[in-house]
């Protein structure tokens, strides 16, 4: 495996909406003149895979079939994961691992998996077998690796779902009944869910469930919901590529903020994935990222617990791994006079957390932000509590706020 440092990110500036004035992003693929044809990202925490042209310096990469590249958003360097002659095509990951399918022209395709945390054998470890005929389209979430396959031979042979357990090397096992054309795997929270055909032309929504002793595929409940879990969407937050008349920019989409624009630079902005604080997309065959933590908001509700020296903040918590959440405390709406040892306060992971050593009859105003991967949001919405007379006891309390604050961490 070639990777490539990035030691200077260049900040290309692209206008925003007027609640952001801008948005700037960084040319991932700056650095790397070889790599060429950049798509079919995917990324998930803090790695970025897709599949592009070319290769990095020093590898035998000739520029005529695809390879697999993966992006370190910590790190910030560049890692080619395969560097041959085959075309290696779709990468996905988990965060941990790399999933994707390598045509071979003397085995069909097949699936590969590369371990992120080093120990590979070069261009990864084939986890299909070499009679399994076509193999496709693998997924990956928490070690879970399931694909499609279709055997080759005289007699047509219908698709069958295939799975694998990174976590125990367990696997690969048919987990769709061989009779039935099978297709569409994704998995949700353990469960691999995937549609069989019937053969009066109706289709039958199956669920597997790898946590079980013996698991085999069921019937999903009648109202179960099909839809397909789209890699744009993390969270509350969406993203998505929309085309303005002239050319296609990159948008965030929240219930609560509607559309704010990503990019507004002329280009031919598609393919975005989101992950956590960070959105990337491809333009002009090229790979963009930007960081985002600035445009999201903790949600602050307006209840709140209180009792005369004290209240209890609450707050909805934000998606895409938070490291901590900061707090601030001031007695008047423009937080100006903080409360002393409430400025900028880490209250860990937890939404909600108890303000103590305050004066009775008095307002107080409190507000949240998040930390993200490093990076800060926006604050929250400022939220008013007055305290009531001394004496008064909030309801449900029943331990000291600094205890309640000790059992929360």
């Amino acid at each position: 495996m070639k990777h490539t440092t990035l030691a200077f990110l260049c900040a290309l500036t692209l206008l925003a909406g007027k609640a952001h004035a801008e948005v700037p992003a960084i040319l991932v693929t700056e650095y790397t003149p070889m790599v060429t044809n950049s798509s079919h990202l995917a990324m998930h925490g803090m790695h970025l895979v897709w599949q592009a042209k070319g290769g990095l310096y020093n590898t035998t990469s000739t520029g005529m079939d695809w390879e697999i590249f993966a992006y370190d958003l910590q790190a910030g360097t560049i890692s080619q994961i395969t560097d041959d002659a085959d075309d290696d095509l779709m990468p996905r990951t988990d965060g941990n691992s790399i999933v994707w399918q390598k045509h071979d022209p003397r085995e069909g395709n097949q699936v590969f998996l590369y371990n992120l945390s080093g120990n590979n054998p070069q261009g990864g470890t084939k986890i299909s077998t070499a009679e399994d005929g076509d193999n496709f389209a693998p997924a990956i979430t928490d070690g879970i690796v399931v694909w499609n396959r279709q055997k080759v031979g005289q007699a047509y042979h219908p698709q069958e779902i295939l799975y694998y357990n990174t976590k125990t090397q367990y696997g690969p096992v048919v987990i769709s009944n061989p009779a039935y054309n099978s297709s569409t795997p994704r998995i949700v929270a353990g469960q691999i869910i995937f549609k069989q055909d019937n053969p009066n032309g109706t289709d039958t929504i199956l669920t597997y469930d790898v946590n079980e002793q013996n698991p085999v595929a069921k019937p999903a409940p009648t109202d179960f919901p099909w839809y397909a879990t789209s890699k744009q969407v993390d969270g509350q937050q969406t993203v998505l590529s929309r085309y303005s008349g002239t050319n296609r920019e990159i948008f965030l989409h929240t219930r609560k903020n509607g559309y704010t624009p990503i990019t507004a630079n002329g280009l031919a902005n598609k393919s975005p994935v989101i992950s956590q604080n960070h959105i990337a997309w491809t333009a002009q065959n090229d790979i963009y990222l930007a960081e985002i933590a600035r445009l999201m908001q903790v949600q602050t509700t307006s209840g709140s617990d209180s009792w005369a020296t004290g209240f209890r903040a609450f707050w909805s918590a934000l998606s895409g791994g938070v490291d901590h959440y900061i707090m601030d405390v001031a007695t008047d709406p423009d937080f100006k006079n903080f409360v002393e040892g409430y400025r900028g306060l880490q209250v860990g992971n937890a939404t909600q957390y108890f303000v103590g050593g305050l004066n009775p009859e008095t307002t107080y105003y409190y507000r949240v932000q998040a930390v993200i991967n490093g990076s800060t949001t926006d604050y929250s919405q400022k939220v008013a509590v007055k305290l009531p007379k001394a004496g008064a006891i909030a309801p449900g309390v029943k331990a000291l706020p600094h205890i309640y604050n000790l059992l929360l961490k």
